[in-house]
């Protein structure tokens, strides 16, 4: 992060030695890339506040928030954040009262391990980093690389999820590759 300005500072010298005509050329590639980034998600893993997905991320926590406000108001929720303060905090504008909810780090299967199937009536599990399901993923040194370099890891999937805690997913929601899912035991499932 410290080398950016001085990285900037460089390009705007380089820059500076085009003939006026060239400089405005490279300008305008440069706003027309600007403006495609924000609209076009890459290939490859990213964090969706680098462009628009971010808008795309929130609209499905707001939907999946209202969506448990309204039909389980009193349930205890596992989640991680920030889906959890979403939930918690009325303040944020997803939900009008506090919900309760405990906080688990992430969606890998060994933080599922530490959660106990009677102190959480639901899960909520959603996609944290674009492009994890993607085909290039699935090839074993990208994924190895993503992960030791990247810190990118595979969530559990809802069959690791389903014999880990017994939870089957209820409903689920897409959105531009990004995804928001609820899970509930499935004991709750089969009563009914």
């Amino acid at each position: 992060m410290p080398a950016y300005p001085i990285l900037y500072a460089a390009i705007a010298a380089a820059g500076s030695t085009f003939p006026v005509s060239w400089r405005w050329a490279t300008r305008a590639a440069m706003i027309v890339a600007l403006l495609i980034g924000l609209w076009w998600n890459p290939p490859y893993p990213f964090s969706f506040e680098n462009n628009l997905a971010m808008t795309d991320f929130v609209d499905l926590q707001r939907t999946a928030a209202q969506y448990l406000e309204e039909h389980a108001g009193d349930a205890r929720i596992a989640s991680a954040w920030p889906f959890t303060d979403e939930l918690h905090r009325p303040e944020f504008g997803f939900v009008d009262r506090p919900m309760q909810v405990r906080q688990i780090e992430d969606f890998k299967l060994s933080s599922f391990e530490s959660l106990h199937r009677t102190d959480v009536d639901i899960l909520v599990i959603y996609c944290r980093v674009w492009g994890i399901d993607t085909v290039p993923m699935q090839w074993g040194w990208l994924k190895d690389y993503l992960e030791r370099n990247w810190g990118v890891n595979r969530q559990a999937t809802p069959e690791q999820i389903r014999s880990t805690l017994g939870f089957v997913p209820i409903v689920r929601w897409d959105r531009h590759g990004q995804w928001i899912e609820i899970y509930v035991p499935e004991t709750a499932i089969t009563k009914k």
